[in-house]
């Protein structure tokens, strides 16, 4: 299928970076429950670059987080390219993913050459950095592309070296990165608690965003939605401001009831 048409019809829907690449079994992600929603004789991956960066201001919360909850932004553009999709290929399937994905997000995206791979595992794309959730339709629609191959950033090192916890190797240790640890359940560890106190958010950490010389000059995003709603510092007085609506808001509020109790403590 000329790719031409799903172009016009994916930027009808107000999306300006997107590609395409073949469907891979060794993009599949196992042992998760999405799965299932893989397309049967999946053929083609859509992905959807959602820029949101709208400035560097002060916060205790990561970027991603300040606005409302990405996922809700993310849903109604894809459900509409879907829409839109389906009305034109009325005898096909498509299914939209995003985070929870079936698929290695990054890798796909590589593959349809909207950015390399950095050392922290983001994908770094020309104009909006590492700043940018990514979505994915998958069909079982043959959509007329050829796979990219694998780029990798310059492998600078400034993100390892400025990681606080040494989280950056030659591979992620999720178990020492800062941001994973800010979003546990329960009871932190004295090993986690020292873990938290080396970043500086109650919810998150930039550091290796920050640090990236793919970030330095980065566009801001034309999505409207990311501009709206956004709360930099939340606090014991706020936390529960629009909470349903938020980033942090997947994993209780006891999470962020208990970093913000943290903070007291913080030398």
């Amino acid at each position: 299928m000329d790719k031409r048409l799903f172009e016009e019809i994916i930027g009808g829907c107000g999306i300006r970076d997107f590609g395409f690449t073949p469907f891979d079994p060794r993009l599949v992600r196992q042992n998760v429950r999405s799965i299932s929603r893989i397309p049967q004789n999946c053929k083609s991956v859509i992905v959807c670059l959602f820029p949101y960066f709208v400035n560097d201001e002060p916060r205790n919360v990561s970027l991603y987080a300040v606005s409302r909850d990405y996922h809700i932004i993310l849903k109604k553009y894809l459900t509409k390219i879907c829409e839109s999709l389906k009305n034109e290929f009325p005898d096909n399937e498509f299914s939209y993913f995003t985070d929870s994905s079936p698929i290695k997000e990054v890798a796909a995206a590589a593959l349809c050459g909207l950015g390399v791979i950095g050392r922290n595992g983001m994908l770094l794309t020309k104009d909006y950095g590492s700043y940018v959730f990514l979505g994915e339709v998958l069909t079982d629609l043959s959509i007329d592309c050829e796979p990219h191959g694998f780029e990798f950033c310059e492998n600078c090192g400034r993100c390892v070296a400025a990681c606080p916890s040494g989280a950056l190797g030659e591979k992620v240790d999720v178990g020492l990165c800062i941001s994973d640890v800010t979003q546990r359940k329960g009871k932190l560890s004295e090993s986690e608690l020292a873990l938290y106190y080396k970043g500086k958010y109650i919810w998150g950490c930039d550091v290796c965003q920050q640090v990236c010389p793919h970030n330095q000059s980065v566009k801001v995003t034309y999505f409207t939605e990311f501009y709206e709603h956004r709360i930099p510092f939340v606090t014991e007085k706020n936390y529960l401001d629009d909470f349903e609506n938020r980033a942090y808001s997947w994993r209780g509020k006891a999470v962020i009831e208990r970093n913000l109790k943290l903070e007291k403590n913080r030398e």
